[in-house]
């Protein structure tokens, strides 16, 4: 990665985020920077072990922005999944598609984990998205353990083979993974059954339940990187919008609702004993009353009522300004006449000397 600026915020962003994924030990999702250009990055993804991607391993390429992390990066997948397009920009709610979305505390590791998830969710119509059949998904899931994408470079090559055999290798890892996670499910106990006596979830209901999870995955994998020094996660920069959300599902009206019954009580009861006489005697610190000023005379609205948004300007400020459109009258008249003697071929200067020689008649 020689060549590159470290001072360059984006770069050194990246930078950052390549040493993280190396340390990684999560066996479903690798990524690496291209050697060429730090802005791409070759990832390869596993499908889920309880979906109709089992097995599979996706390639594709992520287009880093040159503003990164303050704009989302780019998604275009690399190996036919029956989920989404070969060689088209995917469109995501943390993809370049949708950047009002995108959170600057997000990495790449986090985008990829929900990339995966959402590979479980339906397809909506989505830019670059593909809704194929759960066979055709299987057996390209199979096909895709067998199959590397080609490169004109062989540094590239290289690379995209490396993420291959790791993928291969980390199968055993992920599969013991997964069975002891499904293990613990177990467990923890059944689901309870619904009150209708319905057997196991429809294909409806899981699809639901992979797009909640794929759309809160790119928000938990947000908490996990706000423990990275300099970045700041949006739920803690607003601690306060908790108590709101609390609001929202229904805890704060169970806060709220013996106050209310209590005055509903107070209201409907009449006053008896000690709490009538309390209700007739004067309140020992009475609120002062607002009184109300009495309104103007008519005869005195117009003339003598003081205004708010009027004033009569002083004497010697009102004489200035006559004086001083009186003289602007007087220049403009000047000006037309002479216009007029101009017009009229009238030599002004011919016209003031026989006002001179006239002569003068003494009575």
């Amino acid at each position: 990665m020689q060549g590159w600026n470290a001072r360059n915020p984006a770069v050194k962003r990246i930078l950052q985020e390549l040493r993280e994924c190396q340390q990684d030990d999560n066996p479903d999702v690798l990524a690496t920077a291209a050697e060429e250009n730090l802005f791409e990055w070759h990832f390869a993804i596993r499908g889920a072990w309880d979906s109709d991607f089992a097995g599979g391993i996706y390639h594709g390429r992520i287009l880093l922005p040159a503003d990164y992390p303050f704009k989302p990066p780019s998604f275009v997948m690399a190996t036919p999944s029956g989920r989404w397009e070969v060689g088209t920009k995917i469109c995501l709610s943390i993809s370049s598609h949708h950047p009002e979305s995108w959170q600057p505390s997000w990495s790449v590791r986090a985008a990829l984990v929900a990339l995966r998830a959402f590979m479980q969710t339906p397809a909506g119509g989505a830019v670059g998205a593909v809704d194929a059949s759960p066979e055709a998904r299987r057996a390209l899931a199979q096909d895709s353990r067998a199959w590397v994408p080609r490169s004109s470079s062989a540094t590239t090559q290289e690379q995209l083979n490396g993420l291959h055999a790791s993928m291969l290798a980390a199968e055993a890892g992920s599969r013991a993974l997964h069975l002891a996670q499904v293990g613990s499910e177990q467990r923890a106990g059944p689901a309870a059954p619904s009150q209708d006596g319905a057997g196991p979830a429809a294909a409806d209901d899981v699809a639901a339940t992979a797009s909640a999870q794929a759309d809160a995955a790119a928000a938990q994998a947000a908490a996990s990187e706000s423990t990275r020094p300099g970045v700041v996660s949006p739920a803690a920069a607003a601690p306060e919008a908790s108590e709101p959300e609390d609001d929202a599902r229904g805890v704060g009206a169970d806060r709220a609702e013996p106050e209310v019954r209590t005055t509903v009580d107070h209201q409907a009861l009449p006053p008896s004993g000690a709490a009538a006489a309390a209700a007739r005697s004067p309140s020992p610190d009475p609120r002062p009353e607002v009184v109300a000023p009495p309104p103007f005379p008519a005869f005195l609205r117009m003339a003598d009522a003081p205004s708010l948004h009027h004033r009569t300007p002083p004497l010697g400020e009102d004489r200035g300004l006559t004086y001083l459109a009186l003289l602007l009258v007087l220049c403009i008249l000047a000006i037309m006449v002479r216009k007029v003697f101009l017009v009229m071929h009238v030599d002004t200067d011919e016209v003031y000397y026989s006002f001179q020689r006239t002569p003068v008649v003494e009575l």
